[in-house]
């Protein structure tokens, strides 16, 4: 065979293990397997295949730059994350979406990294957005006309990423959907009637369907006594039964003490009264799993002269729900999401039963609502006069358009500030500055002390004296007694040498202590004002844990900014008017400190990722930027903000029921 066919069979060889390790690849991101385990393989058969020195995976992480996550080969760690040029050359390619192909020398002068030709291709997410990189270690002496098959060969590696994510995201969504389904049909269910008893059964039936459990009980409150309302897969029972007396009474202790009720055969926690009822009861039911969850009801506080007094009234506790598996020890931790939504849907829906049926006089109400209805269907000119009213004012309703403005509360921060905390457990023994105190950078602000560090300390400190003592004695043992045979010899050297080992040990955690023990004393990072309320007073002497918030301090000279919190049936309207308008929304904002000037600004920024604030509501930060903040006068860090977000033109009616249309649409047609 000439030296031309050998070539030729050589690059259909190389081309024939190329296309069976794309498809191998393409295979393996339509796998289940993890992104740990898909990356290593990537890398593990690109990096032979190509030849090359090693391959890095790189994922962009914020404020944090290009970080590694994965890499293969000999030298794939020749050029660090904190390589500047590297680093720019990696934002060129996110920038540009489009691989770039240069020398090592022109991003390090390291040795290690020596001549290397870098191939380097964007990483997408499944929206096409930048999510790292894919970096190739090629060898330096490759022609140019080869290294367009090298940056075309992993191209089309890197579209392998958006396929995995595509299944991941798929099996996670399929994996998750039956779960919605039925948390779906137990909130349609609970909310479908708002009579007690049906409410009641539906609660008990629909919460042991959702939690696979054996048996479900719903005991309501009645004159300072809670009893049994519903039991699961019982249309009746008898309230004068001995274990139903007794689940009651076990109901009753557990929501009147405030405490707890999650059991798993242990007693010994409960109060003595409390566990010798439950012992009671579960020698009769022979419950592995036996839970008590109180019906807690917040009162409505509504905005007009009548309810405005009523503020300040406690929680109402309605009832509560008796959780029983009988074959299986069940952790609240396991059912922990199933149980919160438990928890709400059910006390807002015996909640709504118990209103409705405090109602005076209600079977008479109906009769007479039905006679009514009866009644008027004999007037047909009334009937189409108030059809075409109502036709009317629907029409108006939804076709006039109006300015749909959503007030969300907020407050108003310095846009540079820092709130520094406690990195470990200590008490606070001196606060240097107080609240107002102008600061400058690397100005101390607080000293801890910590007793633990210092014990620490001096136990080290009494261990390297103890072990220097011994070596000391040995070594001259050594030196005194010449008739040592050499075996004896032998040991104490040995001896010698793992003491030493330890002290050295010892010397190198004193070191980690000090280290901590630096930390105890805690700087300011920028030049501001203090801005926490007597701090001295709150603060010295305290003990403290680690990463508890302690001091904050702010550029109050500006520049300010408002930070909204708004909830989550809301900030659907405003994501989609940011999107439609493709500029900030106009914003404008009142001061708590001073509501009688009306401030102007612009909606920039929304936050992706939900909050929960300490009320349990989910929350989304956003960031107003201030128009003429001149106009503020003297602002106060802190000071409370309403602002109504302009959200574009929408239909009167829309915009006067937006939130019982999305009611309807997520309770009632969902």
């Amino acid at each position: 065979m000439s030296q031309g066919n050998e070539r030729s069979a050589t690059v259909e060889q190389v081309k024939s293990e190329v296309r069976q390790t794309i498809e191998e690849l393409r295979t393996l991101a339509r796998s289940e397997v993890p992104f740990d385990q898909f990356c290593e393989t990537l890398l593990s058969k690109v990096v032979p295949l190509t030849g090359a020195h090693g391959g890095v995976i790189w994922q962009f992480k914020g404020n944090q730059g290009f970080q590694p996550v994965f890499g293969h080969g000999a030298r794939h760690n020749a050029i660090g994350a904190d390589n500047e040029r590297h680093q720019q050359m990696l934002t060129e390619v996110a920038k540009s979406q489009q691989p770039l192909c240069v020398a090592s020398e022109s991003v390090t002068d390291l040795p290690e990294a020596g001549n290397m030709l870098l191939i380097a291709v964007p990483i997408e997410d499944r929206q096409s957005r930048i999510w790292g990189s894919l970096e190739l270690l090629q060898r330096g002496d490759i022609p140019e006309e080869t290294q367009q098959g090298y940056v075309k060969f992993t191209t089309q590696i890197a579209t392998l990423f958006p396929r995995w994510q595509e299944q991941h995201d798929l099996r996670n969504a399929s994996s998750t959907q039956d779960q919605w389904a039925e948390r779906v049909t137990f909130m349609r269910e609970v909310h479908k009637s708002v009579d007690l008893n049906d409410t009641a059964y539906a609660i008990a039936n629909e919460v042991r369907r959702l939690l696979h459990a054996d048996r479900v009980a719903v005991a309501i409150e009645s004159g300072g006594q809670y009893k049994l309302k519903a039991v699961s897969s019982q249309d009746r029972f008898d309230n004068r039964a001995n274990v139903v007396k007794k689940l009651g009474h076990i109901v009753t202790s557990s929501i009147k003490s405030s405490t707890p009720l999650w059991l798993t055969g242990d007693t010994t926690n409960l109060p003595p009264k409390l566990a010798s009822q439950v012992n009671e009861y579960l020698d009769e039911s022979h419950s592995r799993t036996f839970a008590v969850v109180p019906l807690i009801l917040a009162p409505t506080v509504k905005k007009n002269d009548e309810l405005k007094r009523r503020k300040d009234l406690p929680s109402k506790k309605i009832g509560g729900l008796v959780i029983e598996f009988f074959d299986q020890e069940v952790n609240q931790s396991q059912i922990e999401q199933d149980l919160t939504l438990i928890n709400d849907e059910s006390t807002k829906a015996l909640g709504n039963a118990l209103v409705t049926s405090d109602v005076f006089m209600l079977p008479l109400w109906r009769a007479l609502g039905k006679l009514r209805d009866n009644l008027w269907t004999n007037y047909r000119g009334r009937t189409i006069a108030g059809l075409t009213a109502f036709g009317l004012v629907i029409g108006l309703l939804c076709f006039y358009p109006a300015q749909m403005k959503l007030k969300v509360d907020g407050v108003l921060q310095p846009q540079i500030r820092n709130t520094l905390f406690s990195e470990l457990d200590a008490r606070v023994e001196t606060v240097h500055h107080d609240h107002g105190d102008v600061v400058k950078k690397g100005d101390l602000l607080i000293t801890l002390k910590s007793k633990q560090l210092e014990q620490r300390r001096v136990e080290i400190y009494g261990q390297i004296d103890t072990l220097e003592k011994q070596i000391e004695n040995l070594r001259t043992q050594l030196l005194k007694q010449k008739d040592l045979k050499a075996d004896d010899r032998v040991v104490m050297g040995s001896n010698v040498d793992q003491l030493s080992i330890e002290r050295n040990g010892l010397v190198e955690l004193l070191g980690l202590i000090d280290k901590q023990t630096e930390s105890l004393q805690i700087f300011s990072p920028i030049d501001g004002v203090v801005v926490t309320w007597d701090a001295k007073g709150r603060l010295e002497d305290l003990p403290v844990t680690a990463n508890q918030p302690l001091i904050s301090v702010a550029r109050l000279e500006g520049p300010w900014q408002v930070e909204l919190l708004i909830p989550q049936n809301k900030v659907g309207y405003i994501t989609e008017a940011m999107l439609e308008g493709k500029e900030p929304l106009p914003a404008d904002f009142l001061l708590s400190t001073n509501p009688n000037l009306r401030h102007k600004g612009r909606l920039v920024s929304i936050s992706n990722r939900a909050e929960v604030n300490p009320q349990g509501l989910t929350e989304y930060r956003a960031v107003v930027e201030i128009d003429g903040e001149s106009e503020l006068g003297q602002p106060m860090a802190g000071a409370g903000v309403t602002s109504r977000i302009n959200c574009g033109r929408q239909p009167l009616g829309f915009v006067w029921g937006y939130q019982i249309y999305d009611f309807l649409r997520t309770r009632v047609f969902f």
